[in-house]
């Protein structure tokens, strides 16, 4: 059972009226366990994308296959966007390579009217629809013809409980002339088109690939379009829609801004703080968009360069190291990838149920974060606990990601304890027995199975020892 995000509330009620805040150390100490366990990731779904123009796949045990697999298998995203499937063969070779890393789904679009480069995606999660937009379908001109590639939209089932996201890849046109700016302001304003379709699933949405401008090129030339170039290639027609823009108000030139009423740029740079992504240009044209639901949830993105391994700092990866000229034997680019929060909607969790049919009440998550923040955050031993809380939170959520039955033990807790922490929400002082302690360390030995070193002995030093003695501290006053 996957828990929801927080409902709207009018905010949580803790009565300042108690004697101490000590008489609130019992709840203190449950919220302990649940803040590391994240509330945020138990309540919405994490997920880890990545975006990369691979430039081709290559056949199995090939150089540019073998390094492809090793920089993926090191990222370890939940969804990759693929961009440069190029062939019918990388097509055969993108199936083995999804076997290799382990992911169960994956789709490709078909070839595009120009050119035989493909995108795609492979996923950990269920892709229960997708779509390859046409300019004749987003247009409503059967007779357009201006996308170079088609865009590429799936749908993903996170949680098994209804919850959905939306994701988008294209790779833009390349080229530095009018025609190609062109071409490209079309190609982002019928992206734009395909985020905003009225009809698509109410979901959180993510778009990203390979736009081929530089956010931080500035003012293009010409700011905008009001005619159609005459070196366009013999097959291409704009769309009736974008020949009425051009006589009116003109084409914007400007790729981004067709996509940002749809989701924003995830700032990322490698780790030596460059923000290219295609080094041997040094200019950044690969990205990953996201909605502002997903947004308020503080996403965190990083360009990977195998170069930086050895700098300090950056998002969780997985496996060895690997040698700086792995990524540039895979690809003339550098993969993004972003650790994101997707918000999901309500189920029947227990603990939520109950909260939220209190009036103005806050839900169980909404407690269990000011607890974490204002009240663990008052003392130095709750400070401590707040700073293991964040040093943590990412492997745990990876644990629970991966390991359902330990997500099911943390869940069956929270449940457990719901109704301490409802008394805490009531200002009255919660109580707090064997059997809690009992639970609480049965997790923790489940927890630091498979945790790293750091974890463990932070596990040991507060869930272990300075947890229960500060019960005993407690029932002694």
């Amino acid at each position: 059972m996957h828990c929801p995000p927080p409902c709207p509330s009018e905010g949580l009620m803790l009565r300042t009226s108690l004697p101490s805040l000590k008489r609130l150390r019992r709840a203190v100490l449950i919220s302990l366990l649940i803040g590391l366990v994240s509330a945020y990731a138990l309540a919405d779904q994490a997920v880890r994308v990545v975006t990369w123009n691979v430039e081709t796949v290559g056949a199995p045990g090939s150089e540019e296959y073998d390094a492809t697999a090793a920089v993926l298998a090191r990222i370890n995203a939940n969804v990759v966007a693929v961009q440069e499937v190029v062939s019918a063969d990388d097509v055969d070779y993108l199936g083995d390579l999804a076997f290799d890393l382990g992911y169960t789904y994956s789709v490709v679009a078909p070839y595009g009217p120009f050119g035989s480069q493909r995108t795609a995606f492979l996923s950990d999660f269920p892709i229960t629809w997708s779509e390859d937009w046409s300019s004749a379908e987003l247009s409503g001109d059967p007779l357009a013809n201006d996308l170079t590639r088609y865009i590429l939209e799936v749908e993903l089932e996170l949680t098994g409980d209804g919850d959905r996201l939306r994701m988008i890849v294209s790779h833009l046109k390349s080229g530095s002339s009018n025609t190609d700016e062109y071409r490209r302001a079309i190609e982002s304003y019928r992206m734009g088109q395909a985020a905003g379709d009225p009809q698509a699933p109410d979901a959180p949405l993510v778009m990203l690939g390979d736009l081929n401008a530089d956010v931080g090129d500035g003012p293009m030339t010409p700011e905008v379009f009001t005619s159609i170039p005459d070196d366009l290639p013999g097959d291409f027609d704009t769309g009736a829609d974008i020949e009425a823009m051009l006589a009116d108000e003109g084409l914007l030139n400007d790729p981004f801004a067709w996509l940002a009423p749809h989701g924003s740029i995830l700032e990322a740079t490698q780790l030596d703080g460059s923000d290219a992504t295609r080094p041997e240009s040094g200019r950044r044209i690969d990205y990953v968009l996201a909605d502002d639901s997903i947004r308020a949830l503080e996403p965190l993105a990083q360009v990977y360069d195998c170069a930086d391994e050895g700098l300090a700092g950056g998002l969780p990866l997985w496996g060895a190291p690997l040698e700086p000229v792995v990524c540039e034997t895979a690809s003339d680019h550098l993969p993004v990838f972003a650790d994101l929060t997707i918000p999901t909607s309500t189920s029947d969790c227990a603990a939520e149920t109950a909260l939220a049919q209190q009036p103005n009440r806050a839900s169980w998550i909404d407690l269990l974060r000011v607890v974490r923040d204002d009240v663990l955050s008052t003392s130095p031993v709750g400070r401590q606990l707040v700073d293991t809380y964040y040093r943590h939170s990412d492997e745990v959520r990876a644990q629970l990601l991966t390991r359902p039955g330990l997500t099911w033990r943390a869940l069956k807790l929270i449940r457990m304890l719901q109704p301490d922490l409802e008394s805490a929400a009531r200002g009255v002082t919660p109580s707090f027995d064997s059997r809690d302690i009992a639970s609480i360390r049965a997790f923790a030995q489940q927890l630091g199975e498979n945790a790293s070193p750091a974890l463990r002995a932070d596990l040991g030093k507060f869930i272990e020892h300075q947890l229960f003695a500060l019960i005993t501290e407690i029932d002694a006053h």
